[in-house]
């Protein structure tokens, strides 16, 4: 049973991106390129090839199968570089810098916020706003505050209650006020929440490291049974992981950790494939656009946004289950040595 299911874990982890990566670039270029330009293509493909493809299904099938796994251990090998490389140049060169421009830019803000704007009301909104940040925008600023806080600002706080009594008028002035500041703290709010979700997209987006949710507690744990065990001193959490994969292979264990493997690498490897066709796409335009069909050109867009969405897609899929796959090793260690136990 065993064998089978590692037999399957490498059918979904490399024939199948193989065979894909192989449909994907025929589709893409029979739907893009003239009849002409494909027909030349064609009397290039070897008559061995066009023979194996023309004899029956199941001979076609199994040369399919070995052809895709043979490109999809090449897929899965660049991928983990691609991946690698990105990682240099995305999360550990531009976004650092980005984040340094964003510190700095607000920084400015804030000092020409602080510099201009009056301090009663300067104070108010600098809370609120820090409040909205610390995702808990009434916590200093109750509704009854947030209700008197202007008012008192224009009239002092000790001429209140003798305005409601005498001067109507001068009341419902102060509640419009109140009102209109309300409703600019609410587009406040809005534009803070709105750039924060942003920046958060951006950052998943072309953030290529993954970074571990695990139990602090769990964790802490797991290694010092494993200083315990065996005298080392747990410096790396990928070591964890390593040690969990032998218990669970040894102990013969009820597990997914080799699942999410299988599905990590899989949409690792899908997510490489429809970046390599969204630049095969765009080198096709910019070098040979005079051999474009009509159609292609119709439909060019639409092909780079719809490999934009499927790359980010197994993207986001593919750090998902890393998380997982470290999740699930870490907890089957800690039930393996504590099950049963208070610690």
């Amino acid at each position: 049973m065993e064998k089978i299911q590692e037999f399957l874990y490498d059918i979904i982890g490399l024939a199948v991106p193989g065979i894909l990566f192989i449909l994907i670039c025929i589709f893409s270029t029979i739907l893009t390129l003239d009849e002409n330009t494909i027909n030349s293509i064609i009397h290039i493909i070897p008559a061995f090839l066009i023979n194996v493809l023309s004899r029956s299904w199941q001979e076609t099938c199994i040369f399919l199968l070995v052809v895709g796994y043979i490109f999809g251990h090449s897929v899965k090998i660049l991928s983990k570089y691609q991946y690698d490389l990105f990682l240099i140049i995305f999360d550990k060169t531009i976004l650092k810098i980005l984040a340094l421009l964003r510190e700095i830019f607000r920084r400015w803000i804030y000092w020409l916020f602080v510099y201009f704007c009056d301090t009663k009301i300067k104070k108010f909104i600098l809370n609120y706003i820090e409040n909205i940040i610390k995702q808990n925008p009434y916590k200093k600023t109750n509704s009854s505050n947030t209700k008197l806080i202007f008012a008192q600002y224009c009239v002092k706080k000790r001429n209140r209650e003798r305005l409601s009594r005498s001067n109507h008028f001068a009341c419902i002035v102060l509640d419009t006020i109140e009102k209109i500041f309300s409703i600019l703290i609410t587009f406040i709010t809005f534009f803070v929440k709105l750039y924060r979700f942003l920046s958060d997209l951006l950052i998943t987006i072309f953030s290529y490291q993954v970074k571990n949710n695990n139990e602090p507690t769990i964790e802490n744990v797991v290694s010092n049974k494993i200083k315990e065990k065996f005298g080392v001193k747990i410096t790396n959490w990928h070591t964890i992981y390593k040690i969990a994969t032998i218990a669970i292979a040894q102990e013969n264990l009820a597990s997914n950790v080799f699942k999410f493997l299988a599905k990590y690498n899989f949409h690792r490897s899908l997510a490489f494939i429809f970046l390599l066709n969204e630049l095969y796409l765009i080198l096709l335009w910019i070098y040979q656009y005079d051999v474009f069909s009509d159609l292609g050109k119709e439909l060019f867009t639409w092909l780079l946004l719809i490999n934009g969405l499927l790359w980010f897609t197994f993207h986001i899929k593919y750090k998902r289950y890393w998380v997982l796959c470290g999740n699930d090793s870490l907890l089957n260690l800690f039930y393996l040595w504590c099950g049963g136990k208070n610690e």
